[in-house]
């Protein structure tokens, strides 16, 4: 339960590695994916964490990662990586 991991390790966290992720259902119905998401859209409750590892009072640096899907060639990988980036970061200073 990811509540109770974080609330195990909260006293000892050091630096946060922001990275959100979601599951959706494979072409033909058939399985899932568990793949990266956009901060904020995903299933990561980053409030509960930030809530309890407390990185501005604790001055605990969050650094942005992602998991992000391959997109069918190089520039549109990395247009979209552009893309979440300024998402996770506006994401991030909204809180």
């Amino acid at each position: 339960m990811p509540r109770e991991v974080i609330d195990a390790v909260a006293p000892y966290v050091l630096n946060m590695h922001i990275k959100d992720f979601a599951f959706s259902r494979k072409e033909g119905w058939v399985g899932f994916t568990y793949s990266g998401a956009p901060l904020g859209e995903g299933l990561l409750d980053y409030d509960y964490m930030a809530g309890k590892i407390q990185p501005s009072q604790r001055n605990i640096n969050q650094i942005v990662e992602h998991w992000l899907p391959w997109q069918d060639s190089e520039a549109e990988t990395i247009r979209l990586e552009n893309q979440w980036t300024q998402q996770s970061l506006e994401f991030l200073r909204s809180k």
